[in-house]
């Protein structure tokens, strides 16, 4: 994980022992340099559980290159951080299990949140939203393995805690209908598609998996990008990010490694 400070400082007289995350000493921190730094990236060894955001800190002295002298630092860990742009963005959040209250986003930029799935007869689509009117709201949780689109006013940044590591509990699932689907990515950090899409692997992922589609890099509103779900593909879902993708038949879908 990267922590960010507000201001470069001299971070090479800070160790791997200086650093504790909910209380425990991080494995390892890439080394520092004394000619300033804005970020220290540390290493864990075991799943970190951040639903409940995980104090981060930071034990010794460490200078700032104005001079300053800071005896300690904290911080919290977040599951993920949405870079959200004006406009439409496709969206998703990592919960492994759980799901997310919307009252729990920080931002008065979001205008409205909208998700597609299909009725219950499977005969059409229905469009669900959030806009914060308790009247008109649709659901009032986001759910790990859902794909959402978040309407912004302007431009914004959005950080997520949610329950990523499934613990004792049951891993999330979706219930995917033949044709297209809305989906998430599962996991917080980027994976290998053809891997993502595991659990609906019932021989290839192609038997299985017609067409997939992304949001266009660098760009917001409804651009569309193909992502290659073959089993030799480059191409990799990322974290926080939404897609359409149509399946032959009635699938479940779960994180990778929790297939049943």
């Amino acid at each position: 994980m990267k922590i960010t400070f507000n201001e470069q400082v001299d971070i090479s007289t800070i160790s791997a022992s200086d650093v504790q995350i909910a209380g425990s000493t991080v494995d390892s921190i890439v080394a520092g340099n004394a000619g300033g730094s804005t970020s220290l990236t540390v290493k864990v060894n075991s799943e970190l559980q951040t639903a409940t955001k995980p104090k981060v800190a930071i034990s010794g002295g460490y200078t700032e290159t104005t001079g300053d002298t800071k005896v300690s630092g904290d911080t919290v860990v977040h599951t993920a951080r949405l870079d959200l742009s004006q406009g439409e963005n496709f969206v998703s959040v990592p919960a492994a299990a759980g799901a997310l209250d919307v009252s729990n986003l920080d931002s008065s930029n979001i205008e409205q949140i909208i998700t597609y799935e299909k009725s219950a007869d499977g005969s059409n689509w229905q469009f669900h939203s959030f806009d914060g009117n308790s009247k008109n709201d649709d659901f009032d949780y986001l759910e790990g393995g859902q794909g959402y689109i978040f309407v912004m006013s302007s431009d914004d940044t959005v950080d997520v805690n949610v329950q990523n590591v499934p613990a004792s509990v049951a891993p999330g699932e979706e219930s995917l209908e033949e044709g297209w689907n809305l989906i998430g990515h599962w996991q917080e950090g980027s994976q290998n598609a053809n891997t993502a899409l595991s659990s609906l692997n019932s021989g290839t992922i192609g038997d299985t998996v017609h067409q997939m589609y992304e949001q266009s890099d660098g760009s917001n509103g409804f651009s569309y990008t193909s992502v290659d779900f073959s089993s030799s593909t480059t191409d990799k879902l990322s974290p926080g990010e939404a897609y359409w993708i149509f399946v032959k038949d009635d699938e479940v879908y779960t994180e990778a490694g929790y297939a049943s």
